[in-house]
Formats: C-alpha cells, structure tokens, sequence
C-alpha cells in the first residue's frame, strides 16, 4: 500500500457544519490520489469546557448533577446542541441517523463519567477531556461519507503512550503496533481513517492526553508510525 497522506484539522477548521464540509471536500479530493488519515481536534473551545467540568467534580459525587461549571446536564445540552447542529449541516441524511445515535452515545457515556469521581483524578481528567475529538471525528467521517468517499473512525485509539496523565510521551515502537491494528486495515480496504487527535493509550489501556497542542502531535506521529 502506498503511502498515506495524514491531514490535520484543528478547532476552528471543524468550528461548524460549514467548515466540516469544507474540511470533508479537502480529505475527498485527497483521497482521489492514494489513501488518507485525518487528524482531527475538538471543536474550538470544547476542551476548555470538558476540562471545566472534570476540573469542577473532581474528587466528590456532583450534587443534583450541579458544578460551578453549570450542572452537568447543561454541560450535555450544550455540547448536543452544538454538535447536532454541526452534523444535520454536513452530514447526509443517508447518514445523519447513524451519526446522531453515536453522538447521543458519546454524550451519555461523557455525563457518567462526569458525574461519577473515578480513583485516580488524573486518569478521569483525560478521559473525559478528550470526548471533544471523538465527537469531531464522528461527525467528519459523517461528512466524508456524505460525499460518497469512504471513510469510518479508528476503532481504537493508535497513539500509544506512557502512564504520564496530561502530558504523556509517545512510545514509538507500540504506536507503530497498533496503527497497524487500528488504522492501516482501514485503509488497505479502500476507506478513510480518521483519527482524534490528542488521545493517547497507556500500557494499562487508560485513555491520555499529549497536552494541549497534542492533535497537531498526533499527526506528526502518526504520520512516521
């Protein structure tokens, strides 16, 4: 298989519906020439929101779903509604139904964790401070596939890291495993692969973070994997 080309979309390039479209046409054109990975951030300002909330419960149960942030079930509405919208803008309605329920999966899964203190603060903050790409990349390979181009999302997380929450280093040799296992069958079958950006998996399967700018490292890695 040739080579892929990785394209890194950040915030304010998956901002809206409009700017996944215009992101989607980009990877579709690529795609014409050999097989693409996509890169992609959360939506400009959805972090700093998710890291609020995780920030806010950490360490005791939220009272009636309440935190300094707003309760947890504005949190949900707001990230929905934002979300919602972006994808009945860019998403077909061929595809809008089953882009919808992953969103409403994501969301469901996101306020358990919100509201419900894991162990260890550090591991919780990173998990749920990465829901934001994961919802960016649901709705872009939506888009792709709109435009009649195949594309799915990894269905693991291919950058492998150390335990170091937050800041954690790549390790290059199980990176290079595990694109092969998440990412490359993806491609050698004919689809786009997108990717969030920002996630990491440590050697005990916890969900890490690279640190803020870590999309861009993301592609950067994934690209010599």
């Amino acid at each position: 298989m040739k080579r892929p080309l990785v394209i890194k979309f950040g915030g304010t390039s998956v901002g809206g519906g409009a700017e996944m479209v215009r992101a989607a046409k980009i990877v579709a054109e690529a795609a014409q020439n050999g097989p693409v990975a996509v890169v992609v951030s959360a939506m400009a300002g959805t972090t700093d929101a998710l890291l609020g909330y995780a920030d806010a419960t950490a360490g005791s149960r939220t009272t009636m779903g309440e935190t300094r942030e707003g309760t947890v079930a504005e949190l949900r509405r707001t990230l929905a509604n934002r979300h919602l919208c972006a994808t009945r803008e860019a998403v077909s309605e061929d595809h809008l139904p089953e882009v919808e329920e992953r969103i409403f999966a994501l969301l469901e899964r996101l306020v358990e964790m919100v509201e419900e203190p894991a162990a260890d603060p550090y591991a919780r903050r990173d998990e749920i401070a990465v829901y934001g790409e994961r919802l960016s990349a649901t709705i872009l390979a939506g888009a792709i596939r709109s435009l009649d181009v195949p594309a799915a999302v990894a269905p693991g997380d291919p950058i492998a890291t150390n335990g170091d929450f937050g800041e954690a280093e790549v390790l290059g040799e199980e990176t290079r495993r595990r694109a092969g296992e998440y990412v490359w069958p993806l491609l050698e079958a004919g689809s786009v692969a997108v990717v969030p950006g920002y996630v990491g998996r440590a050697p005990d399967g916890s969900v890490t973070t690279l640190g803020r700018g870590g999309s861009d490292f993301s592609a950067t890695v994934l690209g010599q994997a």
